[in-house]
């Protein structure tokens, strides 16, 4: 099994996936969003901040971003896909 990342898109989105081009292609092909105006530069979370970002469930429950990428590979979660949103 392919190990899976989170990728931080731009300033407020974050997507799961094996690889950034994976990542990039699911990205634009759901959004629609031109390629030129999509992304920041190439950026993997680290096990550091993976440890430290802060998800917030629907209900207002928080978890790590590891935490909850954890259950979402526990659960079997299709890949690449949204993993989480900031306001802006």
């Amino acid at each position: 099994m392919k190990k899976i990342k989170v990728y931080c898109l731009n300033e407020y989105e974050w997507w799961v996936g094996s690889s950034w081009k994976e990542v990039q292609e699911d990205y634009l092909q759901m959004t629609g969003v031109p390629k030129e105006e999509a992304f920041c530069d190439e950026y993997i979370v680290r096990d550091k901040e993976m440890k430290e970002l802060t998800y917030v469930e629907e209900d207002g429950t928080y978890k790590t971003f590891k935490e909850k990428l954890d259950e979402l590979i526990k659960e079997g979660k299709e890949f690449p896909c949204c993993f989480a949103v900031s306001e802006y």
